[in-house]
């Protein structure tokens, strides 16, 4: 079994923290130092925030402004959208963010491009994904989730089913873990 190291910076909030990547050590990332302090922030919201994700962000791009960002910044549905612009390596930034389609000319049939995120959206199903693996997860018999620790496995599992494994994202073992809290992965 392989060992994950862990850093931990303490100090946020006081007058002299320097966040890790801004340091001028062997922590520093010098791409983001020589950025503004600007942050681009995409709100929560299911599919309504993962879609307006994809059209703040198709804009951004387009005008020069998410190159100049040194944070993307996310929650909820927002994330979803975040989480595969950010991590997937599958297509280019071009192909994944997709062509403008004016809204007069938006069908159920347009052409929204093999691996866009706008196809992704427009094929997503969680709302059977998510029944489904609530049955298969009452099916278990782990009613009180003793075995499989992650208590919203069947929303996660629903969120990365739909969004996340068009761009091979979705780790279905994968646990996260929130402050207090420990995971083995």
């Amino acid at each position: 079994e392989e060992e994950l190291p862990i850093q931990m910076w303490l100090g946020v909030g006081e007058s002299d923290f320097v966040f890790p990547e801004l340091r001028k050590d062997e922590d520093g990332v010098p791409a983001l130092q020589a950025k503004p302090n600007f942050a681009v922030c995409i709100s929560g919201g299911g599919y309504r925030a993962t879609t307006c994700a994809l059209g703040w962000i198709r804009a951004f791009h387009s005008l020069g402004v998410l190159a100049k960002a040194r944070y993307l910044c996310s929650n909820s549905g927002g994330s979803w959208f975040n989480t595969v612009f950010s991590y997937q390596q599958e297509v280019p930034t071009d192909v994944f963010l997709g062509k403008y389609i004016p809204p007069g000319q938006v069908t159920p049939d347009a052409e929204l491009g093999v691996g866009s995120y706008a196809q992704v959206v427009a094929d997503a199903r969680m709302l059977p994904d998510l029944i489904g693996n609530i049955l298969k997860g009452a099916a278990s018999g782990d009613v009180f989730r003793d075995v499989d620790r992650v208590k919203l496995r069947a929303w996660s599992d629903a969120v990365g089913d739909a969004f996340f494994s068009r761009h091979g994202l979705n780790d279905a073992d994968c646990g996260y873990a929130v402050p207090g809290l420990t995971t083995d992965r």
